[in-house]
């Protein structure tokens, strides 16, 4: 849940911009709790149910964790079985995920690109 535009957005543009019913506004609500916002300021600016936000900090914890832990087949299965990596892996992001076959059975693997 990464859009580039939001980046470098300054955090008090950010919060403006997500009171309006925009298409994009969730990457900026995912750029928002990365910054530390809370989920109950996310609410007053937008009147979205909570719960929604708590699914989008646990798909940046995820993410988080893969960046942090790359190569981590255990940690992949987790995000896989979640579905998390629908989420976080982009075929033209800096983080490449797939699954292949290898030894037994299917293992999943990541690996960086740089762009």
């Amino acid at each position: 849940l990464d859009m580039p535009k939001f980046r470098h957005m300054p955090t008090e543009e950010m919060e403006e911009y997500i009171k309006e019913g925009r298409d994009d506004r969730y990457f900026a609500i995912a750029e928002l709790l990365r910054r530390g916002e809370t989920i109950e300021k996310l609410y007053q600016l937008t009147a979205i149910t909570p719960y929604f936000f708590k699914k989008i900090q646990n798909i940046i914890e995820m993410e988080k964790k893969l960046k942090e832990n790359k190569g981590d087949e255990e940690l992949l299965k987790e995000a896989k079985e979640k579905g998390a990596l629908r989420l976080i892996c982009r075929p033209q992001g800096p983080l490449f995920c797939s699954f292949r076959p290898s030894g037994e059975g299917a293992a999943p693997a990541v690996r960086s690109a740089s762009l």
